[in-house]
């Protein structure tokens, strides 16, 4: 059974040595034609295509839209619990095609989030902001921003900590 098993492997092994390494996404539309008369990627999603080919040259089919932060985290240092931090994270699309953000949220219900639900130009900017409140919170925090557009990465991720302290005079350790 081991012997098998071993044999299995190797042969595998030996045809994806010989195989083109290919990572493409369903790259024509419906009438075989890239981008005219279908819908390429997966639901609709246009996605990062690339090819390697087995010469080694690699040649970008398709890029699409394309999420980019300036800055994916944020540290907003130390504040008093009751605060409210508020923070932009700016992105950019680097794709060729428009992007839609369609849903943004925090990480907990102690973070709202705002976001521009415009269209992105390519080389377009855009910016979605979180809202933390601090309240009946103490000591290190760190929080995700979760937003999903029509990428092919499914979710886009920042993320923001800090430090909450007790107000002054009210530190329960302190007597």
């Amino acid at each position: 059974m081991i012997r098998l098993l071993l044999y299995v492997i190797i042969f595998f092994t030996t045809i994806l040595m010989f195989l083109p390494i290919v990572s493409v996404h369903n790259v024509y539309g419906q009438n075989g034609q890239n981008g005219q008369n279908g819908v390429n990627g997966v639901n609709g999603v246009k996605v990062v295509e690339k090819v390697i080919q087995s010469s080694g040259e690699e040649k970008i089919v398709h890029l699409g839209p394309q999420l980019e932060y300036e800055d994916p985290s944020y540290d907003f240092g130390q504040v008093e619990m009751g605060v409210v931090v508020m923070h932009s994270f700016r992105y950019r699309n680097s794709g060729d095609e428009d992007l839609i953000v369609y849903f943004a949220k925090g990480g907990c219900t102690c973070v709202q989030v705002e976001y521009e639900k415009d269209t992105i130009a390519p080389g377009g900017t855009g910016e979605v902001t979180m809202i933390f409140n601090t309240s009946n919170r103490v000591g290190e925090e760190v929080n995700t921003l979760y937003l999903q557009a029509n990428t092919a990465q499914k979710v886009h991720r920042a993320w923001f900590r800090g430090k909450i302290l007790w107000p002054k005079g009210k530190d329960p350790n302190l007597k």
